[in-house]
């Protein structure tokens, strides 16, 4: 069903939230309160979510390809399944959120907050993940191939079954320890206690 912003927020103001299935292509939600709405399976390529609140979001199995959310709260959104592929999401919060079997390929997550987050099985293929927090993490078979990791935090991360080749930079590894290898291509699971 399509939708415009303005029935999307006129109908949330009045205390709707299942949005769930809609087709909002290239909307522009930036900076909009969307705190707890349900956008599950909806369309929402193109579209600029950027400084928006959407804390407990359901964007499960939702289409998110080239969307931005340039420092946008997601705070305990649930995002299983979706498609993040070549989104732009740096200093964004997703702090708790449920991202499992997500797809992030070529995303941009420069600084951005993914502390205590489920990630399993999810990719980040050809990432920017530059002083991203992984902190407290669970990261279970994930995929970094050809991931850019730089300054980003794993500190106390659960690592497991995880592949790809990186390049890391002062990267804070789960036990504490920082890694510093600028000329070096590994695996980081060859680091991880």
């Amino acid at each position: 069903m399509r939708i415009t912003v303005e029935e999307l927020l006129h109908m949330y103001a009045t205390g709707e939230r299942d949005f769930s299935g809609i087709n909002l292509k290239a909307g522009d939600l930036a900076g909009v309160n969307l705190t707890d709405v349900n956008l599950s399976a909806s369309n929402l390529i193109f579209t600029n979510f950027s400084d928006a609140n959407l804390t407990g979001a359901d964007l499960s199995g939702a289409d998110l390809a080239e969307s931005q959310f340039d420092r946008a709260n997601l705070s305990r959104a649930i995002l299983r399944k979706a498609n993040l592929s070549y989104v732009v999401m740096r200093y964004a919060c997703l702090q708790g959120a449920d991202l499992a079997d997500a797809y992030l390929g070529h995303g941009d997550f420069e600084g951005t907050i993914f502390r205590c987050s489920n990630l399993e099985r999810v990719s980040f293929y050809s990432c920017n993940l530059r002083q991203a927090d992984l902190e407290s993490a669970n990261i279970v078979e994930v995929s970094f191939e050809n991931t850019y990791i730089y300054r980003t935090n794993f500190r106390n991360a659960i690592l497991e079954n995880i592949s790809g080749p990186t390049k890391r930079c002062e990267t804070i590894m789960p036990n504490g320890e920082v890694v510093s290898d600028p000329e070096v291509t590994t695996s980081l699971k060859d680091f991880w206690p």
